[in-house]
């Protein structure tokens, strides 16, 4: 649980980091 918990994380960093960079593009 604890693992799947932190990709959860490390998943929703990466979608947070792919926003950030699709708004400094735009």
């Amino acid at each position: 649980m604890s693992s799947l918990f932190k990709m959860r994380i490390l998943s929703f960093k990466k979608n947070k980091r792919a926003v950030f960079s699709l708004y400094l593009f735009i």
